[in-house]
């Protein structure tokens, strides 16, 4: 016998790696929102303390031939800035192509690109949301 043989793979360490990555993940964002809570706390000269974030979700019904891309996007209001978003309606038939803030120099927002990586052309509802609070985006 071997000693270069490999045991396979015990899937319950996947699934207990996935959740810690998650779990790290939502705490690295719980923290997050934490410090941009203490930092709205600190103007409250300004305003009331706390951080208020709304949710800015938008759709889109398109047609996409095979290989073409489509997106839709969600943009915050005037006087308030992005600080997060995601696609939240998923389509089956379609890959996301990329997922991002958009800022044009006066509105931010979330924007999300879907690829048709098939052989038919196929309707995309797409819909995404943006997480807007009061403040401007400034590139750095």
């Amino acid at each position: 016998m071997s000693d270069n043989i490999m045991a396979a793979p015990d899937p319950r360490r996947a699934i207990q790696g996935d959740i810690v990555m998650k779990t790290k993940w939502l705490m690295w964002m719980g923290a997050c929102l934490t410090g941009l809570g203490v930092a709205a706390a600190a103007h409250a000269d300004k305003g009331p303390a706390g951080l208020h974030v709304v949710l800015r979700e938008a759709s889109r019904d398109f047609v996409l031939a095979p290989g073409q891309t489509g997106g839709v996007a969600s943009a915050c209001l005037a006087g308030e800035t992005v600080v997060g978003g995601s696609p939240t309606g998923i389509p089956g038939n379609v890959a996301i192509a990329y997922s991002s803030l958009f800022f044009n120099g006066s509105i931010s927002g979330w924007m999300v690109e879907y690829r048709n990586d098939g052989a038919q052309t196929v309707s995309v509802q797409a819909t995404t949301a943006a997480l807007c609070t009061a403040g401007r985006l400034t590139p750095g």
